[in-house]
């Protein structure tokens, strides 16, 4: 039964989720989000009326996409794990500084935004990451809408992922979130190392190095090793990089000695205190903070996305500055270092290939062994016996 209260919870039986719970739908209009985003794309200098207005419309447009969230990572999590079983699969919920930082950066209004929600796939390999994408192509319960293929054309600054843009479509006691976009993204693990390491240098650093921000020799650097990565995967190169190993690596040599890459990376392991002592909580929804004055991650789990949104404004209204908030979904706490690993610094893979590139050391090119044919059924078909089986109003 779905039960709507005057703080626009939803009571819904959550097919496909671990039990019945409560859900924040949208409780306001389009235009009223759109003028939202208008005042948090400028510069807020006083906590203000029209100031708590806003960030009271975007709280709650973004918490309205929890469930949509989480029905797209449960379908990316079938097509990954039947692609590859060492597969991870995360969700997440945009930092609401991260939302104010694009809308001041990008044109779209805060209503069009695509990436409030994502959903991310880590994958062994290049070949598991195609198979994934191929999959898409036989259908989905939801309709695609954008299609980036940063393999094809990796990013001037080296991100290389596949990303796709879904508009949820619900049905029934699910209706009230058609509205609601979500970002799916597949990756290699290769690529999230690369991932893993701007982050983390730039959480150290406190620079947007991801956004194309800070350091310029950093950058590069970074840029530089992703064309490795590239070559490895035997993908597009990143614009920019040079074709010919050799004139890569001896470019990464005195970046590396000027940077100190290598032993700045290398400190980071040694930064982070043992962070399974601040974990505290149930379930498989956590907000991982990193403190940057004391390089510390915290840990806490909740039982419910309603109680762990609430504690997220929360964090993010009275965080300091400099510190990194984030609420996600994984399916076992011990997924949380996998999918998260720049929070914790881990950067082991990442350094790995980098002293491997000053030194000279070949790496055998990924496997692109394509997959296994894709069975012929579209989807698997679902189980509809929770809505027949409702309760009667």
């Amino acid at each position: 039964m779905l039960i709507q209260n005057r703080a626009g919870l939803l009571s819904i039986n959550a097919h496909k989720l671990s039990s019945a719970v409560e859900l924040e739908v949208p409780r306001f209009s389009k235009r009223a989000v759109e003028r939202a985003g208008k005042v948090l794309r400028g510069q807020i200098t006083a906590v203000d009326a029209a100031a708590l207005d806003a960030f009271e419309v975007a709280h709650n447009w973004r918490n309205a996409h929890v469930l949509p969230m989480r029905r797209l990572r449960a379908e990316l999590s079938h097509r990954a794990n039947r692609t590859n079983p060492a597969s991870i699969t995360a969700g997440r919920l945009k930092r609401m500084r991260s939302i104010r930082r694009k809308l001041h950066r990008l044109p779209y209004t805060l209503y069009q935004m695509q990436d409030i929600a994502g959903c991310r796939a880590i994958v062994p390999t290049i070949g598991d990451l195609r198979h994934v994408v191929a999959s898409y192509e036989a259908g989905s319960k939801h309709e695609r809408i954008g299609d980036d293929d940063y393999l094809a054309a990796p990013k001037r600054g080296g991100y290389r992922s596949h990303h796709q843009v879904f508009r949820f479509l619900g049905l029934g006691e699910e209706e009230a979130f058609r509205h609601q976009l979500v970002e799916v993204q597949v990756r290699t693990q290769l690529q999230h190392a690369w991932a893993t390491a701007v982050e983390a240098v730039g959480l150290v650093r406190g620079e947007e190095l991801k956004s194309g921000e800070g350091d310029a020799d950093w950058l590069r650097f970074f840029a530089l090793m992703s064309g490795e990565f590239a070559a490895e995967e035997r993908a597009a190169m990143v614009p920019g990089v040079p074709e010919q190993p050799a004139h890569r690596r001896e470019e990464v040599r005195e970046l590396d000695a000027r940077l100190n890459a290598v032993a700045s990376l290398s400190s980071y392991r040694h930064l982070i205190q043992e962070t399974e002592r601040f974990a505290s909580g149930p379930g498989s929804i956590f907000i991982i903070q990193y403190r940057p004055g004391q390089h510390e991650v915290a840990i806490r789990g909740f039982d419910s996305f309603a109680t762990g949104s609430r504690r997220y404004e929360q964090e993010e209204r009275t965080q300091g500055s400099g510190t990194d908030t984030v609420l996600v979904e994984v399916d076992r706490a011990a997924d949380l270092r996998s999918a998260y690993p720049n929070y914790y610094l881990d950067v082991g893979m990442f350094l790995e290939r980098v002293r491997d590139c000053i030194a000279g050391r070949p790496r055998p090119e990924a496997s692109v062994v394509p997959s296994p044919a894709l069975p012929r059924a579209r989807w698997a078909p679902i189980d509809m016996s929770w809505w027949r089986n409702r309760p009667k109003r």
